[in-house]
């Protein structure tokens, strides 16, 4: 078994942590690829349900807000460098990135 670390309150194995990270990086490349339909369709199907499941997660954000916290999920951003934690509290900022997370790891099946 992993190492554990706590990501922003969030108990994930490190690895898992590392991969919603890099899938959640990839967002806008996929996003890319999909409007412009230059990988075959079940490429593009894949992708689709990645950021779906990104999506998914987002949801419960407001929706301004929602590219700041994929952008804070990324770079491993907190409430006090984040732009979204101009909208609201700490405890506010860090109980919808927590969920998004843990949404995240669970719609991509890792926990």
């Amino acid at each position: 078994m992993g190492r554990h670390g706590v990501f922003d309150g969030v108990e994930l194995p490190k690895g898992v942590m590392e991969i919603i990270r890099a899938v959640c990086a990839d967002y806008y490349r996929r996003a890319r690829e999909i409007k412009n339909q230059t990988k075959p369709d079940y490429v593009l199907d894949c992708y689709k349900d990645l950021n779906g499941k990104i999506d998914e997660a987002l949801e419960e954000i407001e929706p301004n807000l929602r590219q700041d916290f994929l952008h804070d999920i990324v770079n491993h951003t907190g409430w006090h460098s984040s732009r979204a934690g101009l909208y609201g509290s700490i405890k506010w900022y860090y109980k919808r990135k927590n969920h998004c997370i843990q949404v995240i790891a669970k719609n991509l099946h890792l926990v």
